[in-house]
């Protein structure tokens, strides 16, 4: 477990996460975090990763999405 290390501040303002913290978060380019301060120091946490990643997981037409949106809209209306 990596516990304290030094990065620096690159190129507008960027901190870059050496390759072995991104391996023990199970962390990639692109994905989420949560940046919070507190009490003088940056807490970086990696958001849950809550689907896996795919290319397509549906298939719909433009008519279904405004068919299902409407009628979705309507429910919300009559509540």
């Amino acid at each position: 477990m990596v516990s304290e290390m030094v990065v620096r501040l690159g190129k507008r303002r960027a901190i870059y996460l050496p390759s072995k913290v991104a391996k023990e978060l199970e962390i990639s380019e692109g994905d989420p975090l949560i940046l919070r301060i507190e009490e003088g120091r940056i807490i970086l946490t990696p958001l849950p990763k809550l689907l896996v990643k795919r290319r397509k997981w549906a298939k719909t037409t433009l008519e279904e999405f405004e068919r299902e949106s409407e009628r979705l809209s309507e429910e919300m209306e009559c509540g």
